[in-house]
């Protein structure tokens, strides 16, 4: 149930954010969910803050802030390690959820 909540929001940002005509990766292994779409991207600061609660991308497309939450929460709980990298310059925006912490 966590997973597929976690997957849900995941997805659901990655669509949300998409440029027009963009694309998403999305890779599942044993050990990790790599999701990346291309995107406006985000400054370095922008991502220290984007798994707050409350804290949005942008106005414009809706939401509450909450999903990217609800994703570091659960991985906090299943002792995931969250990897977030963006480029404003590439045009993209990846998250990575590793499952074993070794």
């Amino acid at each position: 149930y966590e997973f597929s909540k976690l997957f849900d929001n995941l997805i659901t940002n990655a669509i949300k954010y998409n440029i027009e005509k963009g694309k998403i990766k999305i890779i599942v292994t044993n050990e990790y969910l790599t999701i990346k779409n291309t995107s406006e991207g985000l400054e370095d600061k922008e991502i220290k803050k984007i798994t707050d609660r409350y804290e949005r991308r942008n106005k414009i497309e809706g939401g509450f802030g909450i999903g990217l939450n609800i994703v570091k929460k659960i991985s906090e709980e299943n002792n995931w390690k969250i990897k977030i990298s963006s480029s404003k310059e590439k045009k993209y925006f990846k998250i990575k959820i590793l499952f074993k912490n070794d």
